[in-house]
């Protein structure tokens, strides 16, 4: 197996199939690389049903940066800024940020605008994310675009003060950007969102390490470009599993009441 000599090593191995952090696998030489790409086919066909797999640069002490973007059906495609998603465990998000601490502003803009207009130049017509990976000397790695509203979407309503659902269906209903006020559009304040986990396998994994602790392992030094926003606000996402119904309260007088069930009616 072949490694690009203008990449090398390190590189990531990921499942083709599917997402969530399963599967990956880091290898830094060949010897590894044969070996993580048989533990990552294996969890692919596991989980996904498929064992295809592929490669990207690993990024040492990457940052996590992801850009919202909206298109219309008129061949606009705009971002709405982006979202810092570098706190993670088990390679799934646990806190979102608006917009990205301590980056100057404008390789951020910047990247963010390139994502927008590589979209527009394909047609996109949708609302979507961009994520990508930020390494340690300031360059980008496109990671995937996300054809969807995310969960996360709400911090980016925060400092924009835009409703991303309506926009959406705006601009599926054939308006154009400009009557959704994107010509006014800025970032203003700090958003945040956190994702709740529970001890329960699920969408976020296991309890996480505490955001004290998490926050200290990702801290990056200041930079005397970036911009020092006064405004904050939060958002909690909650993945909760579905709970039994809650039974009826008892009347005083006795037993609860329970609904009869539904009887089909023969034909008249």
């Amino acid at each position: 197996m072949l490694i690009d000599a203008r990449n090398g090593f390190p590189v990531m191995v990921k499942p083709a199939g599917g997402g969530g952090g399963i599967g990956m696998a880091v290898a830094r030489d060949e010897a590894s690389l044969l070996r993580a790409v048989e533990r990552a086919r294996a969890a692919a066909e596991r989980s996904f049903a498929d064992g295809g797999v592929y490669l990207e640069r690993f990024l040492e002490r990457a940052r996590h940066v992801e850009v919202q973007v909206l298109g219309d059906r008129h061949g606009q495609v705009r971002h709405l800024f982006e979202r810092d998603c570098s706190i993670q465990r088990r390679h799934q998000k646990v806190i979102e940020e608006a917009p990205a601490p301590n980056l100057a502003r404008g390789p951020v803009v910047g990247i963010a605008q390139r994502a927008a207009e590589a979209l527009q130049r394909l047609g996109y017509d949708n609302i979507g994310t961009v994520e990508m990976l930020m390494g340690e000397d300031g360059s980008f790695g496109f990671l995937e675009v996300n054809t969807r509203l995310q969960v996360e979407h709400a911090v980016t309503e925060m400092v924009t003060g835009l409703d991303l659902v309506a926009a959406q269906i705006r601009a599926a209903a054939g308006e154009a950007l400009e009557r959704i006020e994107f010509q006014r559009i800025a970032a203003g304040g700090r958003g945040f969102g956190q994702r709740r986990t529970g001890r329960r396998r699920g969408v976020a994994g296991e309890q996480p390490v505490p955001l004290g602790e998490q926050a200290a392992r990702h801290r990056q030094p200041h930079h005397p470009e970036a911009d020092e926003p006064d405004r904050t606000a939060h958002a909690s996402f909650r993945h909760h599993a579905p709970s039994a119904p809650a039974r009826r309260r008892a009347p005083e007088g006795g037993a609860t009441h329970r609904r009869a069930p539904l009887r089909r009616r023969g034909p008249n």
